[in-house]
């Protein structure tokens, strides 16, 4: 798995315990078909707050 990957699975994991997100929601969007293409790989920062 990549960081950006690791992240995400790990703020999904909190944002769940804390009732920010519905773990049907997630379980409907993880089987969603795949998305044809390249991965675009973000730049540094992205994931910045403010």
């Amino acid at each position: 798995l990549s960081a950006q990957t690791t992240c995400a699975l790990l703020c999904l994991g909190l944002w769940s315990q804390l009732n920010l997100i519905k773990t049907e929601d997630v379980q409907k969007a993880a089987n969603l078909p795949n998305v044809n293409g390249e991965d675009e790989e973000m730049e540094d920062g992205w994931d910045n707050i403010g």
